[in-house]
């Protein structure tokens, strides 16, 4: 009876160890899947956006500097101030129908801001932002017409920041005013 206590016991394990190469090495995954997802739909409201005046934000600007202690941030701001003014000054160009200079403020403001970046030059964000002041500056020159006073100040900025985005650009209105 032996013999047969083992077939069986063989037969049974045999059957065993064939039922597990059956079954998947990992349970089986049940979950959603993302391409059973509704579509996302972006709701049907819409929220105006107010219309400022550019006045207003200047006018903005210039109530934050007056409270303003920080350097800095005064610093950030008069930036801003003479930027809104730069392109209150284009406006008023486009929407003019005869020549004149309207860039003097701008150009003023431009020239402040870097002359107190050469007075004080340490802080590196203000050296850095120097470049962009005069390349500003150049421009409200040449917008106002003043082509020598606005290649002077390119070859300041190439000059004096011949690592900055700048200079390309500057080298670029230099070259096609010799043309």
């Amino acid at each position: 009876m032996r013999p047969s206590r083992q077939l069986i016991l063989s037969v049974t394990l045999a059957c065993s160890l064939g039922a597990c190469s059956f079954m998947p090495d990992e349970p089986l995954d049940t979950s959603p899947k993302l391409n059973a997802l509704e579509p996302a739909r972006l709701p049907d409201v819409s929220y105006p956006v107010p219309e400022v005046q550019l006045a207003q934000v200047a006018d903005s600007y210039q109530k934050a500097l007056e409270v303003t202690e920080d350097p800095r941030t005064q610093r950030q701001i008069r930036i801003r101030l003479a930027d809104l003014e730069m392109q209150r000054a284009q406006e008023m160009m486009l929407a003019s129908e005869v020549a004149g200079r309207f860039f003097d403020r701008a150009i003023g403001l431009y020239q402040e801001l870097i002359a107190n970046t050469e007075q004080g030059a340490s802080d590196t964000d203000d050296v850095q932002a120097r470049d962009q002041l005069l390349y500003q500056l150049a421009k409200a020159h040449a917008l106002d017409g003043d082509t020598d006073k606005s290649e002077a100040v390119l070859a300041s900025l190439v000059d004096d920041h011949p690592q900055s985005d700048f200079v390309a650009e500057a080298k670029f209105r230099q070259a096609e005013r010799s043309f």
